[in-house]
């Protein structure tokens, strides 16, 4: 809410982000009432938009992560693929020297 920051405070945050359906007076609210709403309103879900502090308002999508999905496990998975990935490469490193 615009109440609990003083006057001109918005324009110092350099990095802002949307998620969802945004309302008209949210993204005013957000990135300013003179931009133009090129993506504003679209049903589509895991899209959002942001401003990296260029003042070029981007679309984005992101995936939809199924229900009950195990992060951590994934991480995991990945970390130790990666780290029986880097133990061949050295073990075929030590005969060349």
């Amino acid at each position: 809410d615009a109440k609990y920051f003083s006057d001109g405070i918005r324009d110092n945050f350099n990095f802002r982000v949307g998620l969802g359906r945004i309302s008209e007076l949210g993204y005013g609210m957000l990135f300013g009432s003179d931009v133009k709403k090129q993506f504003f309103q679209k049903r589509i879900k895991g899209r959002g938009y942001c401003d990296v502090g260029t003042s070029v308002i981007s679309e984005f999508y992101t995936p939809l992560v199924p229900k009950g999905h195990d992060f951590l496990q994934t991480i995991g998975s990945l970390a130790q693929a990666r780290q029986d990935g880097t133990a061949t490469c050295e073990a075929k490193g030590d005969g060349t020297d």
